[in-house]
């Protein structure tokens, strides 16, 4: 299985070892600007104590919907499939990447946001298949696109590793910036913003704090630590490698030679078909990174 020698420290992860737990990642591809090409939407979920083995679905939805409009039946998948070695998981935590802060909230028509609907579809999900014994769950947003930049007094770049919590942090929430990582090149390292937006866990801010440091450690593409927690990385590239599942694939002319670029290409075949009925993916290779 690719990436299961890479481990976070000698010790392994305590948050995953003290109590069964599982780690999502969770990310959605989008067209090209201006195309009317469907959007793809990957989550992928833990099935070790060393995030290395990952259970990976993906699913195809409306162009354009940010919300993961599967996931109660996607996580359901991945319960069942963590469940078929592990005892039930007593904790999870949702690493979901993409989500602006206009839906962390209440919609604009009043009802419920993409973050709640998803949050709502996670407790759905494990009631389904764990009973009455739910998991405590902690979801956390985490956002690489952001103005922020850190640097010391003598204008270089922060450690890595450096973690900043207050002061420039928003007053009314639970967020935080991390420089996991070391610039590769010349230039300022990116921080990355993690907002935890739901957690009845309760577990103190440098716990969940050194769990996403842990987890910058584990990306199997990467011999050095990376910006993010590996399981929103290999969300990412699942995401983007669903639609080469597209059964249709060669013989949509919209498709056809998209595997070198970013993202589908617009044009007058576009389809908005949604769910994900055209999205075939081996069951050999969903415990398996085969993304990566």
């Amino acid at each position: 299985f690719v990436g299961e020698s890479v481990h976070a420290s000698r010790s392994g992860l305590p948050l995953m070892a003290a109590a069964p737990t599982i780690v999502f990642g969770a990310d959605v591809h989008h067209a090209s600007p201006g195309s009317q090409q469907p959007s793809y939407a990957a989550v992928v979920a833990s099935l070790d104590e060393s995030c290395t083995a990952f259970h990976t679905v993906v699913n195809r939805q409306e162009s354009r919907t940010e919300t993961l409009t599967n996931l109660e039946s996607t996580i359901e998948e991945c319960l069942r499939e963590y469940v078929k070695k592990r005892p039930p998981p007593k904790r999870l935590f949702f690493l979901r990447d993409g989500v602006a802060h206009n839906q962390f909230g209440t919609s604009k028509e009043g009802g419920m946001g993409p973050v709640q609907q998803e949050i709502g579809q996670i407790f759905s999900a494990c009631k389904k298949v764990l009973g009455a014994s739910l998991p405590s769950l902690v979801y956390i947003v985490v956002q690489k696109k952001n103005r922020c930049r850190l640097a010391t007094t003598a204008f270089q770049n922060v450690p890595p590793g450096t973690v900043v919590d207050s002061n420039i942090t928003e007053a009314s929430a639970y967020d935080f910036y991390m420089v996991p990582h070391t610039s590769l090149m010349k230039g300022t390292c990116q921080p990355s913003h993690f907002h935890v937006v739901y957690d009845d866990l309760k577990l103190g801010p440098d716990e969940v704090q050194a769990f996403m440091y842990q987890l910058c450690h584990a990306y199997g593409r990467a011999t050095k630590v990376v910006s993010r927690p590996a399981p929103v990385y290999y969300a990412h590239l699942a995401a983007f490698h669903a639609s080469f599942y597209n059964v249709k694939y060669k013989a949509d002319p919209d498709l056809v030679g998209q595997w070198e670029t970013a993202s589908t290409a617009s044009g007058s075949h576009a389809s908005t078909t949604s769910a994900g009925e055209d999205i075939q993916v081996a069951p050999v290779l969903k415990n398996i990174l085969h993304y990566v």
